[in-house]
């Protein structure tokens, strides 16, 4: 608010300056003043900075936040260098808003708000990011709305069922336990933890998703390329994807990514028409539409079913990795400093490992689903420290919300909030302590919290994989649990949370050795 004032003041101090240069000292006043063409394009700007800052006025109403914002490009500052604290306290109101070139920027805070936010089909749609569209393709699934979007949801639901989810568990396994080796067989000098844990999420996301059509050096191709989109995730881009912009670059990286998926694509359904056992999330696409297929053939009523082409299953493929990798990775981070951070949780962890899997047993659903304690461990991180807690939306119409029926204007990108919800100390005791025994079957706090359990969002367009993302950090506790000893070597930023498109600790200095169960 203060920088806005200070360049609103300067350059109005500036406008004026010049005017007054270019005014006469007769009685005529600013009737002397030169009209060339620099009198005129300082007079232009001049109104364009009183409209501005009007413009933003008017939509503010009520609202919280800044009463103005510096000329033209906005908070820009604040969207480049997020600070998280400064998050918390604009969600002390309902509605807060900010401007960023141009853009108006309304967060929702309160459960309800988030709700509806998530919940109004036609008025408020997802918007990813602005620069999204550009990246994934406009004719992305993501993007669809309405009865098309829900159509297509129900053709992916079979992507995870039970019985999917048993497919790719043995590949998932098989990807922790090799980089939890590497990470105790080089462990022995403090290592940042960030892209150790984006390998393997990312690396068991291209596994689980590709198979083994994909190969290692492939793989490393991709999880490269795909650090560009990744750098793309700004609230705020360049609005042109020109070259050499992160927009443009994230467009190159998407074009190599989905040329490989598109291979893989090819070779699964070539493997899946020979009879072999699927085992990856292609294959399992790849049956279900010859099975329904035949099904339809065999008994043709209602409506035939949707076949899905090549470049629809690769750029779903690409948006589920998308959806995935980051909020994995910060997942998977936040489990390694919180069990670091409360031994006492990792030993009822280890201890429930050791009573179920005792001999150190291959994971299967139904180890996991045993898995009480260790889910509970899991669900505590989620809430505590939620990898997602701001996913952008469009204001398709003027629409209310709140409620003192604040008017958000057409255009307005509108982004619900999901740490207060979590957070909420109506809900969930003393919000801010990790304590897993608050899901427990006696306090049951997940079922009294229900409403506020936001973090796979919540509508028409919620999380499709949130089952494949719990199981998945149920089963990398387990393992690594019970096959590694981390200790954090800490810093004066180490209990700072960074905001990068998800929530990561500000750092994350590791080493590793064996556990030896006793």
């Amino acid at each position: 608010m203060k920088l806005g004032i200070i360049a609103s003041v300067l350059l109005f101090a500036l406008v004026i300056g010049v005017v007054l240069a270019k005014t006469g000292d007769g009685a005529d006043g600013l009737s002397n003043i030169a009209w060339n063409p620099w009198s005129i394009g300082i007079a232009t700007v001049a109104g364009l900075l009183v409209l501005d800052q009007f413009n933003y006025r008017k939509k503010k109403g009520k609202m919280a936040g800044p009463d103005w914002v510096p000329p033209f490009i906005g908070n820009l500052w604040d969207s480049i260098h997020p600070d998280f604290e400064k998050y918390k306290q604009g969600w002390q109101a309902p509605l807060s808003c900010t401007s960023v070139f141009q853009k108006f920027i309304v967060i929702g805070s309160t459960t309800d708000i988030v709700r509806k936010i998530f919940n109004t089909p036609g008025s408020i749609v997802p918007s990813v990011l602005p620069s999204m569209k550009d990246i994934l393709k406009p004719n992305n699934f993501v993007f669809l709305q309405g009865e098309a979007h829900v159509n297509y949801r129900k053709q992916l639901n079979p992507l995870f069922t039970r019985k999917s989810l048993s497919v790719y568990l043995p590949a998932q396994e098989a990807e922790y336990r090799k980089n939890i080796e590497s990470w105790i067989q080089n462990g022995a000098t403090p290592h940042e933890h960030y892209s150790r844990s984006r390998t393997v999420t990312m690396n068991t996301s291209l596994l689980v998703f590709c198979g083994k059509y994909m190969t290692e050096e492939i793989v490393q191709k991709v999880s490269t390329a795909f650090y560009n989109i990744t750098a793309a995730l700004e609230l705020v881009n360049f609005p042109l994807p020109l070259p050499g912009t992160k927009v443009y670059k994230a467009m190159q990286a998407r074009k190599y990514i989905v040329k490989e998926i598109a291979k893989c694509t090819q070779m699964s359904r070539e493997r899946m028409s020979q009879g072999h056992p699927p085992t990856c999330l292609l294959d399992q696409w790849v049956l279900y539409q010859v099975k329904v297929k035949e099904d339809y053939a065999a008994n043709p009523t209602g409506n035939p079913p949707v076949m899905f082409n090549d470049e629809e299953i690769v750029l779903t493929v690409l948006t589920f990795l998308f959806a995935s990798q980051d909020a994995s990775n910060s997942s998977f981070m936040w489990v390694m400093t919180l069990m670091e951070e409360y031994p006492d949780v990792l030993a009822k962890v280890r201890e429930e490992q050791a009573q179920i899997r005792p001999n150190n047993e291959p994971l299967t659903l139904e180890t996991l689903e045993q898995m009480t304690y260790t889910r509970q461990v899991v669900k505590e991180v989620l809430r505590y420290r939620p990898p997602v807690i701001f996913v952008p939306h469009l204001a398709n119409k003027d629409i209310a919300l709140g409620d003192d029926g604040a008017v958000i204007p057409k255009g307005t990108m509108v982004i619900p909030a999901i740490w207060p919800s979590v957070h909420d100390p109506n809900v969930f005791a003393e919000p801010d302590t990790f304590n897993p025994d608050r899901f427990s079957p006696e306090r049951a706090e997940d079922v009294k919290g229900a409403r506020n359990w936001l973090i796979f969002g919540h509508g028409p367009h919620n999380c499709l994989g949130k089952e494949y993302a719990v199981n998945s950090l149920v089963a990398f506790l387990s393992i690594v649990s019970t096959e590694a000893e981390w200790r954090r070597q800490r810093s004066p930023e180490s209990d700072k949370i960074k905001i990068m498109s998800t929530l990561y600790p500000d750092d994350l200095l590791l080493t590793f050795t064996r556990y030896s169960r006793k």
